[in-house]
């Protein structure tokens, strides 16, 4: 029993090592609980993925791309352009990340990232020109990430018939040891499903939704306000003679011991006269 299984457990690692490789192809594992039942189950691993594997007349590849983009440009009104972005966000179905604002010398600066529906995201650049005119500057970036999200796919299929294979192991198996053995494997291969479903997440709501980022500003020209100086100028003297006369109220106690040393000064003095006349 225990050279059985240890055969079993290091055709299962021969299992994982093999579909745990990056994959360019799509496969499908109709055919795999059948071929597992006639093989190990790395030979049912590489079996199914060769049976199925597209000829060159398949179907076009339904392309997974997250696309991402930047746009900025001059607006005559912030608060004009932020309604139209808002009616555009509502009629696309998308959504604020982020909103800014700041407001320099020259412009107030208003800064938001919007998650966009993919199949919206044209219709949103185009009802969004409409209305900017033209573009100061405008980026957008398309990621193909086709590949790596038909190689997870394929990857969680075959560690889950991994993980089945193990579980029907585990079913056989009466020696503790050797169950211990099969539950490691298990909650390895385990682990490793649930961080590929977690990234195939990850990658189908990025291509779900695309992201951009849009800068508009609304000029301010910068005046002199020559009048406004000048009283400016007038109300900080006048606070500057106030709070020096206050200073010196705080100061009494040594103004007063000035005071009484002069008087104590000219008296010796006039005494002293009075002795040499």
């Amino acid at each position: 029993m225990k050279i059985r299984l240890f055969i079993l457990l290091a055709a299962a690692m021969l299992a994982a090592m093999s579909c745990s490789k990056p994959s360019k192809q799509m496969v499908s594992g109709a055919a795999a609980p059948e071929m597992a039942r006639k093989s190990s189950p790395a030979e049912a691993d590489e079996s199914s993925s060769r049976a199925d594997r597209p000829s060159p007349s398949a179907a076009a590849i339904d392309r997974k791309l997250i696309r991402e983009g930047s746009i900025s440009f001059k607006t005559k009104s912030l608060s004009e352009t932020k309604t139209r972005i808002d009616q555009i966000v509502r009629e696309t179905g998308s959504y604020y990340g982020t909103e800014t604002q700041t407001a320099g010398a020259s412009s107030i600066e208003a800064v938001c990232t919007v998650r966009i529906p993919a199949e919206n995201f044209d219709r949103f650049l185009s009802l969004l020109e409409q209305h900017a005119g033209e573009f100061d500057s405008k980026k957008i970036d398309a990621l193909d990430v086709t590949e790596e999200y038909m190689d997870l796919e394929v990857r969680i299929r075959n560690k889950k018939e991994l993980e089945a294979t193990f579980r029907q192991l585990l079913a056989k198996t009466a020696s503790i040891s050797d169950i211990l053995a099969v539950e490691a494997q298990i909650a390895s291969v385990r682990e490793e499903i649930e961080r590929s479903e977690g990234r195939l997440r990850y990658l189908s709501k990025s291509v779900a939704f695309s992201t951009l980022t849009i800068t508009y500003r609304q000029p301010v020209t910068a005046r002199s306000h020559y009048g406004e100086k000048l009283q400016n100028a007038f109300s900080g003297g006048w606070n500057f003679f106030v709070n020096f006369c206050i200073a010196l109220v705080y100061l009494w106690p040594l103004a007063a011991l000035f005071l009484l040393f002069a008087l104590v000064v000219g008296g010796i003095y006039k005494i002293r006269k009075k002795m040499k006349a």
